[in-house]
């Protein structure tokens, strides 16, 4: 306890050397009763306008600068010296504690949930290159199988060459995948050729 009783004595005293060091720099005076006459001032009117009153009314001719200074000064000295409130200290304590709440989101019910993964499903399906026709909701038609064998007997099978030829399409399996590309076997061919990706 006598500890904290001289740490801010010495505090003090540092804050008169201040002051009489401002004292000194802007009106040549260096007067250790002064400088603690003005601190004494100083912590009674905390407002700038109350502190210049307070100092013309005791004949102190001093600058806005200076009166500034000074209370500046004392002021600095003053929040160092308060005593700490417990709320203060836990502030100090737990800083993220003094933070506001921030407002919850709402929450999602399961089915908007569900609705938006079925509307992105139903997106991606779309994508799908011949999705519909392959899921049609229709029934079918009495006549789509005598127009299949219609079709099929137009096709002409070409047999497969021995090697492939380079920009043509081949069905294939691929065997394995590397870095740069992967293995295909072509279907109809015994080869397997590396495909560059």
């Amino acid at each position: 306890m006598a500890d904290l009783h001289e740490i801010k004595h010495l505090e003090y005293l540092s804050l008169v050397s201040k002051v009489c060091t401002e004292l000194e720099n802007h009106l040549g005076i260096s007067e250790k009763v002064l400088a603690e006459f003005i601190i004494t001032l100083a912590e009674k009117h905390r407002t700038f306008q109350e502190f210049k009153a307070v100092l013309c009314e005791n004949g102190a001719d001093f600058t806005d600068t200076l009166i500034g200074s000074l209370l500046r000064l004392a002021q600095s000295h003053q929040a160092e010296v308060r005593p700490k409130s417990e709320a203060d200290k836990l502030k100090e304590k737990y800083p993220a504690l003094c933070k506001p709440d921030a407002p919850v989101p709402p929450r999602h019910t399961g089915e908007e949930d569900e609705q938006v993964a079925a509307a992105a499903m139903k997106e991606l399906e779309m994508l799908m290159p011949n999705f519909w026709s392959r899921w049609s909701h229709r029934p079918p038609s009495p006549h789509v199988g005598d127009n299949e064998r219609n079709n099929n007997s137009r096709l002409v099978h070409r047999p497969l060459p021995d090697e492939p030829i380079v920009g043509h399409i081949y069905h294939g399996r691929i065997s394995s995948v590397m870095q740069f590309g992967c293995f295909v076997q072509l279907e109809g061919l015994k080869l397997v050729s590396m495909m560059h990706l």
